[in-house]
């Protein structure tokens, strides 16, 4: 199993995300996040991704294509028809068989962004975004794509989230008990 994950992974990953997190006098607007995300990914799919599938592996990634969607589009309003335009050359056919959406209540997803701010790099970004309209992206896409997107409520902890993950793997066919 290859583990990677965005804007990180590939040869351009950790450049762009530098680009991304850097503190700076002006805020990137939300075209700007989705075409540095889009660099990286087009990388990231070429470099990493294709490889790994192409050889067999599984790929385990935390973000895709649907962070974009949510982030960018939906949260940040970056138009969708750009969004599709860009993500048909980016990642190519390259689509998840499964996308885990770990769905969490605002107020909860701020607070455990808090409590681990003085332990984890932070992404400057992070504290200007809509918490609430992020999670309506996901949540869009799980209602777009129920087959592929499965919605874990992420209020639990972390054995019974990762149950929950499983049984879903369990049910797709994906992993065998």
């Amino acid at each position: 199993m290859v583990r990677t994950k965005e804007p990180d992974g590939g040869r351009l990953g950790r450049d762009v995300r530098a680009m991304l997190t850097k503190e700076r006098d002006f805020s990137l607007d939300a075209v700007e996040e989705l075409l540095l995300v889009a660099v990286s990914r087009y990388d990231h799919v070429r470099s990493v991704i294709r490889p790994a599938l192409d050889a067999g592996d599984w790929v385990l990634s935390d973000r895709f294509v649907d962070s974009t969607f949510a982030l960018q589009v939906i949260a940040a309003g970056a138009q969708q028809d750009l969004f599709n335009a860009v993500n048909a050359v980016v990642a190519d056919e390259t689509r998840p068989d499964m996308t885990f959406i770990l769905d969490l209540p605002p107020d909860k997803a701020l607070a455990r962004r808090a409590d681990r701010s003085g332990r984890v790099p932070g992404d400057p970004a992070e504290s200007t975004r809509n918490v609430e309209r992020i999670r309506s992206g996901f949540r869009q896409i799980a209602c777009a794509e129920p087959k592929r997107c499965k919605l874990i409520d992420a209020r639990k902890d972390e054995a019974a989230v990762a149950a929950a993950i499983r049984a879903e793997l369990l049910q797709a066919g994906l992993l065998s008990a």
